[in-house]
């Protein structure tokens, strides 16, 4: 959650990660086109998927098209079809770690 609010709450033009910068593209327009064209969001997601997009991207278009928050944006990135297997694998990380935490009390 930190990341991904640093990067769609954040004005700082791009991440420092290291000895690399990266900077998420704007996919708003993008994804506002397809929907705009009749195209269904989950086959959009798809879409930018496929054409290179990340989880991160998508959510950030997907906050900014349907004008809901973070969360909102989070739960309809993370149940569509094209991004389930992210989040199955998020689901299954949360969990260890949840349960790590446990075992450290």
């Amino acid at each position: 959650d930190g990341c991904v609010r640093f990067i769609l709450d954040s004005s700082v033009p791009y991440l420092q990660l290291g000895a690399y910068h990266m900077q998420p593209r704007d996919l708003r327009h993008d994804l506002r086109r397809l929907v705009r064209d009749g195209v269904a969001l989950d086959t959009a997601l798809g879409t930018l998927r496929s054409d290179g997009a990340s989880v991160i991207e998508c959510i950030a278009a997907v906050r900014w098209v349907r004008g809901c928050d973070l969360a909102e944006a989070k739960r309809i990135v993370h149940a569509s079809p094209a991004w389930s297997d992210v989040a199955a694998q998020h689901d299954k990380f949360h969990e260890e770690l949840e349960a790590l935490v446990r075992d450290l009390k």
